[in-house]
C-alpha cells in the first residue's frame, strides 16, 4: 500500500464535506429542541389558551425564525471563537493540551531519542521537521499530531510513551502521527474542535442561566419573605429553560461524539497501516498498541482539554466512550492490533517500564564534492551522486506521496543513514538557535575558495563575530559532507530556527540573502536553500501568507511553467538538442504546448521565484501535473543529478507537497 498524497488530500476534503453535512444535521436537531424549550417557556410565562390549544402545541414561524437565528449566531460565534484560538495551528493545540516544547538541544536521553525518531521520519517523508512537545504530566501511552498543514504541524507525546516504549515502538507511533500529517487529517481535526465547541456552547449557556437564576432565586426568596409576595414563578420558568438547554447540551455532546467517531475511526485504521508501510516493521506499532492494552488506564489522559481533542490522539484518550461503540473515536484496540499483527495471540503481557539509556549512535563522516554554480549546472551534468532518471521521475510523479499509488514507501532506514552521516558537531549546532543560523550560513558559502573567504570576511564584519567564528569552525565538516545530506541538515535546523525572535530571524534572513547575492551567477544549491528557508520561516514569522488556489487551468500559467521546465532542462543536459528534448517531454506530461525551452541566460533567480510563486496558486489537482512535468523533464535522459533532485525538492516544497529523499541507484517504479 503506497500513499498517494493528492488522493489522500482529496479524501480529506470529502471528509470535510461529510463533517459539514453531519454538523448541519446536528444543528437542525438542536434548533428543533431549542424551539420546543423556548416555546414551552413562552407558554409557561403566558399561560393563555387560544381556541382551546396550548401555545406550546401551536407552530409559531416567527418564534422558529428567532430561535434559528439565535442558535445559529451562538453556535457560529462559539465555533469561530474556538477556531480563532487555534489559529496558531499545531502549537496552539499542543499548548491547549498542556504540552511543553522540547528544546531541540535537550540532553534528556528520552527526549533526545524522540527528536531523533521525529527527524528521521520527517526526512523520510519529505516534510519539514515538526516541533515536538511532551505532555509531562501524562503517564499513559499516547500521542498526537496537530496543525493546519505539514508546515505548521507539531508532534506531541506523553511522558508515559517516552518511558514505556522502546525505539521500534516509538517509531511506529511517530509514523502513525506522520500519516495524519500527510493524509490531511490535521486540518480536519482542528475544524472538528471548532465546530463541536459551537454545538456544546448551547449546554454551557444553559448552565450559565441556571447558575445565575439560582443566585437570583436566593435573593428573591429573601425579598418575598420581607414583602410577603410571590415572584418565584418567573424564576422557576427560567430555571426550567436553563435545565432544558443543559439537556440539549448533552444531546449536542452526543452528536459531537457521534460526528467525531464517524470522521475519525477509519482514519485511524489508515494511519496504522501507513505506519507499517513507513517503518516496514508491523511489530513496532503492534507492540505499542499491545502495551496500551496492558496498561491499567489504557491510553486515558487526565488533561482538562483532552475531551475536545480526543479524536486527535493515537489511542482512545477519554474514559467512558467505549461503552457504546458508535461513540468511540477509535476502533477497538484488539482489532487494531490484529490488523497490523495478524498472528497476535490476544495476550497483554505485564507492562515493565523501560530503563532510560543514552543514545550512543556513531555518525560516520563521508567526503563530498563541491557545489555546482547555477551557470555550470545549466551547461553540464557531471554532479557527484547521479540518480537514474527513471527512478527520479517515478519518485516525483508517483513518489511516496506526490503522484500515483504505485510507488514505494518512504525509506525510514535511508533517512536514518542520511542523518547519521551528518558530522556530530554540525548536528549539535543545528539543534540550537544560534548554531542553526551558523549551519545555514555555512551551507550558503560559495564553492569557490576566493569568494568563500570574502563571504566569511563579510560575516565577520556584520556585528556578530562569534557567529562568524562558528561558521568558520563548521566550514570543514560541512564542506566534507555527502551532498545528499545537505537538505537533511537544513531540515534539522528548522525547529531551532523557528524558536528565534522575529527580529533575530529578520537579521539572519538579511545575512543569508547577502551571501546568496555575492555569488554571481548564484549557485543552484544556494537558490534551493534560500527558497526552502524562506518557504517555511517567512510564513512562520508572518512575513508571507500561505498561498491559496487562484488558478484552475494550467494554460493560464504557461509562461511560468515554461520558465520552470526550461530551468530543469538546462540543469540536467549539455547540448541544445537534449535541452529541447527534456523540455518537450515535460511539456507533454503537463499536456501543454509550451514551444521551445528558454535560453539559459534568460532564467535568473527573480524570474524563477516569481514563476514558482504563481504556480503555488494552482488548484491541488493541477499541482500534480506540474510535478509530473518536472519528473518527465529530468527522467528523459535516464540520468537525474543530485542538483536536479534538490531543485525538485524546492519545487515540491513551494507547492506544499512532501518530497522524500532519493538514493543513488534507487528504483521506485
Amino acid at each position: 500500500m503506497a500513499i498517494d498524497f493528492f488522493e489522500r488530500q482529496e479524501a480529506a476534503r470529502r471528509s470535510t464535506t461529510r463533517l459539514v453535512v453531519l454538523f448541519a444535521l446536528a444543528l437542525l436537531c438542536i434548533v428543533a429542541l431549542v424551539y420546543l424549550a423556548v416555546a414551552a417557556f413562552v407558554a409557561a410565562m403566558g399561560a393563555d389558551l387560544e381556541g382551546g390549544a396550548p401555545r406550546l402545541l401551536r407552530f409559531d414561524p416567527l418564534l422558529l425564525l428567532i430561535v434559528t437565528l439565535g442558535v445559529g449566531l451562538v453556535v457560529g460565534l462559539g465555533s469561530a471563537w474556538k477556531t480563532a484560538m487555534l489559529r496558531g495551528g499545531g502549537r496552539a493545540v499542543a499548548e491547549m493540551l498542556g504540552g511543553r516544547l522540547i528544546d531541540p538541544g535537550t540532553r534528556d536521553p528520552d527526549e533526545r531519542r524522540l527528536l531523533n525518531v521525529v527527524e528521521e521520519m520527517a526526512v523520510a517523508s519529505g516534510t519539514p521537521v515538526p516541533p515536538t512537545y511532551v505532555m509531562d504530566g501524562e503517564r499513559a501511552i499516547n500521542a498526537f499530531a496537530a496543525g493546519w498543514s505539514p508546515e505548521d504541524a507539531v508532534i506531541g507525546m506523553t511522558r508515559g510513551s517516552l518511558e514505556l516504549l522502546d525505539r521500534d515502538e516509538l517509531q511506529g507511533v511517530v509514523a502513525h502521527e506522520f500519516s495524519h500529517i500527510l493524509n490531511g487529517d490535521m486540518r480536519l481535526n482542528i475544524r472538528l474542535i471548532g465546530l463541536l465547541h459551537g454545538i456544546l456552547i448551547i449546554g454551557l449557556a444553559g448552565m450559565a442561566i441556571m447558575r445565575s437564576m439560582l443566585y437570583a432565586g436566593h435573593g428573591a426568596a429573601r425579598s418575598r419573605s420581607r414583602r410577603g409576595g410571590d415572584g418565584g414563578a418567573a424564576i422557576l420558568a427560567i430555571l426550567a429553560l436553563g435545565a432544558a438547554l443543559m439537556i440539549i447540551g448533552f444531546v449536542g455532546l452526543f452528536f459531537g461524539r457521534l460526528i467525531k467517531a464517524a470522521v475519525s475511526r477509519q482514519r485511524e485504521y489508515l494511519a496504522d497501516a501507513s505506519a507499517v508501510q513507513f517503518t516496514r516493521n508491523p511489530e513496532g506499532i503492534g507492540k505499542a498498541l499491545v502495551k496500551i492494552g496492558a496498561s491499567s488506564g489504557r491510553a486515558r489522559l487526565a488533561g482538562a482539554n483532552v475531551g475536545e481533542a480526543s479524536h486527535m490522539f493515537f489511542g482512545d484518550a477519554v474514559a467512558g466512550t467505549s461503552w457504546f461503540g458508535a461513540l468511540s473515536t477509535h476502533p477497538p484496540l484488539e482489532e487494531r492490533i490484529r490488523r497490523v499483527v495478524p498472528g497476535w495471540d490476544g495476550a497483554f503481557p505485564k507492562l515493565i517500564r523501560r530503563p532510560s539509556a543514552r543514545d550512543g549512535t556513531e555518525r560516520p563522516r563521508e567526503r563530498r564534492g563541491g557545489a555546482d554554480s547555477l551557470g555550470d549546472a545549466l551547461r553540464r551534468t557531471g554532479f557527484p551522486g547521479a540518480i537514474p532518471g527513471a527512478a527520479a521521475g517515478a519518485a516525483l510523479a508517483a513518489g511516496a506521496h506526490p503522484g500515483s499509488a504505485t510507488a514505494a514507501a518512504p525509506d525510514f532506514d535511508a533517512a536514518a543513514r542520511i542523518l547519521a552521516s551528518i558530522d556530530p558537531a554540525v548536528s549539535d549546532a543545528a539543534h540550537e538557535p544560534y548554531g542553526a543560523r551558523a549551519v545555514i550560513l555555512c551551507l550558503l558559502l560559495s564553492a569557490r575558495p576566493s569568494l568563500r573567504a570574502e563571504q566569511q570576511r563579510v560575516l565577520a564584519g556584520s556585528g556578530e563575530p562569534e557567529l562568524a567564528t562558528l561558521v568558520r569552525k563548521l566550514d570543514g565538516p560541512i564542506a566534507a559532507a555527502d551532498p545528499r545530506s545537505r537538505l537533511a541538515t537544513l531540515e534539522i535546523c528548522m525547529p531551532a530556527l523557528r524558536s528565534l525572535a522575529r527580529g533575530q530571524y529578520e537579521t539572519f534572513r538579511s545575512r543569508a540573502e547577502a551571501l546568496v547575492a555575492m555569488e554571481q551567477p548564484p549557485s543552484i544549491f544556494g537558490w534551493v536553500l534560500r527558497r526552502l528557508v524562506i518557504q517555511h520561516l517567512d510564513r512562520h514569522f508572518g512575513l508571507a501568507a500561505v498561498p491559496r488556489p487562484h488558478h484552475y487551468a494550467i494554460a493560464r500559467l504557461r509562461s511560468e511553467l515554461a520558465t520552470l521546465l526550461s530551468f530543469l532542462a538546462h540543469a540536467g543536459n549539455r547540448t541544445p538538442e537534449s535541452v529541447q528534448g527534456a523540455f518537450r517531454a515535460g511539456a507533454r506530461a503537463a499536456g501543454e504546448d509550451l514551444g521551445d525551452a528558454l535560453p539559459a541566460h534568460a532564467i535568473d533567480s527573480p524570474r524563477l521565484d516569481a514563476a514558482l510563486d504563481r504556480l503555488a496558486e494552482l488548484a491541488p489537482r493541477l499541482k500534480r501535473r506540474v510535478l509530473e512535468a518536472c519528473a518527465a523533464t529530468i527522467a528523459v535522459d535516464a540520468v537525474g543529478t543530485a542538483t536536479e533532485i534538490e531543485i525538485l525538492r524546492a519545487v515540491a516544497d513551494t507547492l506544499d507537497v512532501p518530497a522524500p529523499p532519493w538514493q543513488p541507484g534507487e528504483r521506485l517504479a
